[in-house]
Formats: structure tokens, C-alpha cells, sequence
């Protein structure tokens, strides 16, 4: 068992609890069984280095759920939704019907919780980090606006673009990490194999070795006697880091500032994160949302937590009665003809369809950054594998006609 801490908000009060659990998914269960309660954050308590290292590992390599899958098995429910079925018989129907996976296994628990009376939004809040923070987001908008098929329908979709995006990119990059892969493997067994035998010749020469074979000697000597420890740090930061950006805000703030200054992922980040908020803003405006309400769950759906704290700004600015095209134009994160889509919707009562045009720029955005991604990776490793062999060679050979340069004089 971990010992958790969990900040709650009783009567405008903040009050931490502490609880005993397997998990921070359970943890939040059994905190959230307490009724008038707002919970406010779940962490690890900082007492104990060994279950600190269990929750890392158990966070890290727990079984995660595909998409694929819950995309055909949210499919199914609205399927099922849409002939009159309520949402328990549409879960408890399928699960019937399916071979056990993990996916069951997170639903059979969220079937449990509705039929103690909890919404399918409470029912599936604890398994945000298996169905994502955009599933559980939207079935919390769709439930809240009366209109949960609709929504499913434009998750559904969503998820389904999400995924076709995920495919595109990987089937981009897929050449060049195997081609890093080759060129790692290979300078490994070159530096470790051949390297060394030259190492005798070359201390047999009286003059100063060449830069390119000072380089590669300083190399094998980094990697024989650090080799171990580099490969240790970048393991520990592996599993590590993922688990420390979620549960840490302030260093998930410091990573998501480093990405938003970062040459070109910032660009990709950016419009990544705000095509999917006016993916989510449009839908919510076109089931007649409360403005304010829209942009509270859209932020929702952000992983950047500078953007996302920007978004948030806008409700802020709304509050105080300033207008929508103005509140937005503050963040500074919208470009002027997006500003002014947006304040021609806003005038002329036609937001749901600015926002339209709105996401589709993002998305086209998006698209261009990943397909500038496939036009530039070809000739950015070809220039580095040139760059590696022409280190390699000079650094092998230079010495060798040194010294028939000597022989021959």
C-alpha cells in the first residue's frame, strides 16, 4: 500500500487527507465516496523513497489501453445509445460480447460505480489516465449538456483524427529512427572494436594527433569510462520523467516553457494544442454551452499548461463583460485574422461557424508542421551520418599518412 496526500476543499475550506491505496486511481475512489467534498490534488506522500520508486514503476509500466480499441468500443456504445439503450445496458452489452483486456476490465469497474448511483462522467474519472483527460472531459460535457450521443459522435471523430495524425507521424519518422538506430550501432562498434587498434599506431607518432582522431579518442574515452552512468541517467529520466511531469506542476510548468521556447516544437505544439481546443470550443458553442463553461472544459484538453493558463484567462476577461474577440486577443496566443473571425462571429451570431473555419486553420497548421517534419528529416541525417563518416575517416586515416608523410621524407 501507498500512503497518498489529498488536498480537498470541504465548506471553502482546503484540507489534506491522507490515504492508504495501490494506486492514485484508487486513492481517488475512495476519497471521492465522501460526499460535499472538491478534490483539489492526489500525491504521493514525501516520506518514503521506496514507495515513491514503487508508484514510478507501477505508473510506468501498468498496461495502457489503445485507442483502436477504445475508439471501437466508445463506437459501439453509441451505437447502442442511439437504438434507446441506456448507458449501463449499452456498457454491460458489450462487455458481454468482448474478450477480456484491459479496457473490460477499467469498464466492468466503471459499470459498478453507475449502478451505486454514480453519472458515467464520476464512474469513469478515476481511469482518466487509461481513457486520456479528452475522453473523460468530453463525457463530462456531454452529460452536462443533455446531449451525450452527440458528443460521443464528435469524440469519437476526434479520437479517430487524433489517431489517423499518431499513424501519419510515425510512418514519417519510422526511416529516419532506424536509420539513427544503424548509424548509433554502428559508431558504437567503430569507436569500441576498431578504434582501440589503431590506438597503438597512433601513439607511435611524435607529432600532435589530428583533430578528427583527438575527437574520436576522446569519445571512446568518455564512453569506456562514463558509458555505464549515461546509460543509467538517461534510463532513470526515462522512466522517471513522464510520471514526474504529471504529478509535479512545477516542473511540468518549467518543461512546458522549455517546449514552447524550443526551435519548431513550439510552433507544432502550439497549434497542435489550439486545433484541439477549438475542436472541443466549436462543438461546445454549437450545443449552446455557456461561453464561460465552454472554455473552463476546452482547457481542459490542453497538455501545455502555459496555454492552457492563457485559455483559462479568457474566462476571466468574460467574467468582466469584455467581449469574446477581445478576451481572446488578450491571450496574445491568436493570430489578428483569427481575432477578427472571431469578432465578425461574434457580431453577426454566427461563433459556432467562425470557429469552424477557425479549427480548420489550426488543423491545416498541424499538418504543415508534420509535413515539414517529412521534408527536412532526409536531409538533416544525411548531413549528420556525412558528418560522422567524415570524422571517422579523417580521424582513422589522417594519422596513417602522417606517418608515410615521415616515412617518405
Amino acid at each position: 500500500m501507498i500512503s497518498y496526500e489529498v488536498d480537498i476543499l470541504l465548506d471553502n475550506k482546503k484540507i489534506v487527507q491522507e490515504v492508504l491505496a495501490e494506486s492514485k486511481n484508487e486513492a481517488y475512489e475512495i476519497v471521492s465516496e465522501q460526499k460535499n467534498i472538491y478534490i483539489l490534488n492526489i500525491r504521493v506522500k514525501k516520506d518514503s523513497w521506496t514507495q515513491m520508486f514503487k508508484y514510478l514503476i507501477f505508473n510506468q509500466y501498468k498496461e495502457k489501453i489503445k485507442k483502436e480499441e477504445l475508439i471501437l468500443f466508445l463506437q459501439q456504445i453509441y451505437v447502442l445509445l442511439r437504438s434507446g439503450i441506456s448507458i449501463y445496458d449499452a456498457i454491460e452489452e458489450i462487455l458481454n460480447s468482448s474478450v477480456k483486456s484491459r479496457l473490460n476490465s477499467v469498464f466492468s469497474n466503471v459499470l459498478i460505480h453507475i449502478h451505486s448511483g454514480k453519472t458515467f462522467f464520476e464512474s469513469v474519472k478515476p481511469y482518466e489516465y487509461e481513457l486520456g483527460i479528452i475522453t473523460t472531459s468530453m463525457i463530462e460535457i456531454g452529460e452536462k449538456s443533455n446531449n451525450l450521443k452527440y458528443t460521443l459522435s464528435t469524440l469519437i471523430t476526434m479520437l479517430e483524427t487524433m489517431q489517423k495524425e499518431k499513424t501519419n507521424f510515425q510512418k514519417i519518422t519510422s526511416y529516419p529512427k532506424n536509420v539513427m538506430f544503424v548509424m548509433f550501432i554502428a559508431f558504437f562498434i567503430l569507436i569500441h572494436y576498431v578504434l582501440p587498434k589503431f590506438k597503438t599506431l597512433f601513439s607511435q607518432l611524435n607529432n600532435d594527433l589530428p583533430l578528427p582522431t583527438q575527437i574520436l579518442l576522446q569519445i571512446e574515452h568518455i564512453t569506456k569510462e562514463y558509458g555505464f552512468l549515461l546509460v543509467s541517467i538517461a534510463l532513470v529520466l526515462y522512466i522517471t520523467l513522464p510520471i514526474l511531469l504529471r504529478e509535479y506542476k512545477q516542473i511540468k510548468y518549467i518543461y512546458d516553457t522549455v517546449i514552447l521556447k524550443t526551435y519548431f516544437i513550439s510552433s507544432m505544439t502550439y497549434n497542435k494544442n489550439i486545433y484541439y481546443f477549438f475542436i472541443i470550443f466549436s462543438h461546445l458553442i454549437k450545443i449552446k454551452i455557456p461561453l464561460i463553461e465552454a472554455i473552463s472544459l476546452s482547457s481542459k484538453i490542453i497538455n501545455n499548461k502555459i496555454i492552457q493558463n492563457k485559455l483559462l484567462n479568457i474566462s476571466n476577461d468574460l467574467q468582466k463583460g469584455i467581449s469574446v474577440s477581445n478576451s481572446f486577443k488578450n491571450t496574445k496566443l491568436f493570430k489578428p485574422i483569427i481575432v477578427k473571425m472571431i469578432s465578425v462571429g461574434e457580431n453577426t451570431d454566427q461563433l459556432d461557424t467562425m470557429l469552424e473555419q477557425s479549427t480548420k486553420y489550426y488543423q491545416q497548421n498541424f499538418n504543415n508542421n508534420i509535413n515539414y517534419i517529412a521534408q527536412i528529416l532526409e536531409p538533416v541525417l544525411l548531413s549528420i551520418l556525412a558528418i560522422f563518416i567524415t570524422i571517422l575517416a579523417l580521424g582513422l586515416f589522417m594519422p596513417i599518412w602522417s606517418m608515410q608523410s615521415n616515412i617518405a621524407y
